[in-house]
This record gives structure tokens, C-alpha cells and sequence, in this order.
């Protein structure tokens, strides 16, 4: 842990040359066991959530509403510490810097998603049943009461879904583009005006960042800010966000198989399709492998052609 040096105070928030540590290290050395798995389901599974084998949207917006709930629970409850009363302790003055220098709100997703779903529904009707949400329940329970109790086990859960988004939401997004607008509505829209644009507007608008970049500009800033706000966490500290990295991670995976079993019974058909011995939940699990993927693919160096994509 030496070469730390905490600069939350400084509002310029950059990162001195001499730190030699950084909360990515941690996370990466504590979940490296999770790539192999993931690299080789994301080869695998990706044709089953995209035409042909899918015809609607409808499996896509029930298995992005529910990871819409991780996102604003992480974001609400981050916006809703800093911005709250001071209780003038050393703790909370140091954790409410700590988070503060880390927010962006360039890069939240709440209302992102909570658009992208509106239009769903709009043109397909409920595409979510508050039934068999346990596992989901669970999980926002988990991460708010974590929040509340060690706010800055933020960091764990910001880098984890915001970091991959970053690195392997550009390539699920362009795979989701590729379905075309006839995949996103209903055939009685008018194709004339349908076009990419209009999907990117109305049901993927959670993939894209603003600006000239596309994102890669506000990455850059978010790491540095992540890694400047690491430096000022105690030892115990950094041990409890790499905990919480883990503990998102079975979440997820908990919610994935929770999909799986919503899904089966309200699109049995859709998910009759098993490739390589996998199961049903797989349109659901691309997602999040892809994602995560992404994350790890980036920060682990793996060498397939499929997570080089990420790593640019």
C-alpha cells in the first residue's frame, strides 16, 4: 500500500505521478478466477439474443429493466449521501469527499434507462412482472444498506458497472444496432421513418455517452477520479469495496438466473433454443457476460479475438 496520497481536497482532482497503487489492482487481483468463464460464454451465447432467434425486443427490455433497478439504487443512493445533511464527523467528512470527487453525472444512467424503457413499453406493452424479484430484491436491499452503512463501497460498485459499460458497451450496442429498427417496433410503425438513429434515440439511448468521444473522454476522467478517491481508503477499507466487487458480481449472476425463470413462463418459446449443453437464461446472460467481459477483458489481457473488441 505504500506510494498512496490522498488529494480528494484537491478540487482539481488529478492524480499524483508517484502512486503506485490503485483501487483496479485490488479488484482485478480478487476476481481474476471469474474470467475464464466469462470469455467463454461470450463466444457461445451472442447469437441468441439477436435475430433471428429473437424476433422482439421484449426479452431485451425485461432483462435490462431489472439491471435498471442496480444502476438507480447505486446512483440514488451516491446522490443521495453527498447531497444530504453533514453529521460533522471526521468519517462523514472524509467519506462525503470521497464520493463527491468521484461523482460524475455525465455518466449516470438512471434516466437513461428509465426513458429507453418508457418507449419500450409504449410500443410493446409490459415487458417486467414485479413477480419473482427476489433475487433483484435482494440485491438493491444489499447495495443500499451497504451504502448507508460504508458509503464508500460506491467505488466498488461504480467501477464495476460503469467501467464496463465503457469497455464493452460500445460493441453490444453496435450488435444491437445491427437488429435493426424492424427489430424495435411494431410492424405497423412506418419504416420510412425508421432508422438507427431513432432506435439510439428511443430504446438504447443507455448505451451512449454524450460528446465527441463517445465516452472515451468521460472513461478517462471517471478512472482518474476513481483512482484519486482510492487513495484516501484505509487498508480495511479497500478489503470492503473488493468484497462488495464480489458480492455484486454473485448478485448479478442471482438475478440472471431469476430472469431465466420469468422469462420460461411468459416466452417459453423464445428460450426453447440451447446451444453447447447451455441453459434457457442465455439471451440474459450475454448481457452481462458481455459486459463484464468487457471489464475483465480489459484489465486481465485476454488474448481472443472476441475481447480484444473491448479493449479499445
Amino acid at each position: 500500500m505504500s506510494g498512496r496520497r490522498c488529494h480528494v481536497q484537491d478540487k482539481r482532482h488529478h492524480v499524483s505521478e508517484d502512486i503506485t497503487f490503485d483501487l483496479a489492482t485490488e479488484l482485478r487481483a480478487a476476481t481474476r478466477d471469474l474470467h475464464n468463464a466469462l470469455n467463454s460464454t461470450i463466444i457461445h451465447r451472442l447469437p441468441l439474443g439477436l435475430p433471428p432467434v429473437a424476433t422482439s425486443p421484449q426479452l431485451y427490455g425485461l432483462g435490462i429493466s431489472r439491471f435498471a433497478r442496480l444502476y438507480n439504487v447505486l446512483e440514488s443512493e451516491w446522490a443521495g449521501y453527498i447531497t444530504s445533511p453533514q453529521r460533522n464527523t471526521a468519517a462523514d467528512t472524509k467519506y462525503r469527499a470521497i464520493l463527491d470527487s468521484a461523482f460524475m453525472l455525465e455518466i449516470a444512467r438512471s434516466r437513461r434507462l428509465s426513458s429507453d424503457l418508457a418507449n419500450l413499453r409504449a410500443v410493446w406493452g409490459e415487458i417486467d412482472s414485479p413477480c419473482n424479484d427476489a433475487a433483484l430484491r435482494r440485491a438493491v436491499d444489499h447495495i443500499s444498506a451497504s451504502i448507508k452503512a460504508k458509503p464508500y463501497v460506491v467505488l466498488a460498485y461504480a467501477w464495476i458497472m460503469y467501467m464496463a459499460l465503457f469497455n464493452g458497451g460500445r460493441w453490444i450496442r453496435e450488435q444491437l444496432v445491427r437488429a435493426g429498427p424492424g427489430f424495435w417496433f411494431v410492424a405497423s410503425t412506418s419504416e420510412k421513418r425508421l432508422s438507427s438513429e431513432s432506435v439510439k434515440q428511443s430504446c438504447l439511448s443507455f448505451w451512449y455517452f454524450d460528446g465527441d468521444e463517445d465516452g472515451e473522454d468521460l472513461k478517462n476522467l471517471f478512472k482518474a477520479k476513481l483512482t484519486t478517491a482510492s487513495m484516501c481508503l484505509t487498508k480495511k477499507e479497500t478489503e470492503d469495496v473488493v468484497v462488495e466487487a464480489q458480492a455484486l458480481f454473485q448478485h448479478i449472476l442471482n438475478i440472471v438466473l431469476e430472469i431465466d425463470t420469468v422469462a420460461q413462463s411468459r416466452h417459453p418459446q423464445s428460450l426453447a433454443i440451447q446451444r453447447n449443453s447451455l441453459s434457457s437464461f442465455d439471451p440474459f446472460l450475454i448481457m452481462f457476460v458481455l459486459i463484464m467481459g468487457g471489464f475483465f477483458g480489459h484489465y486481465l489481457g485476454l488474448q481472443t479475438s472476441v475481447t480484444k473488441i473491448f479493449n479499445n
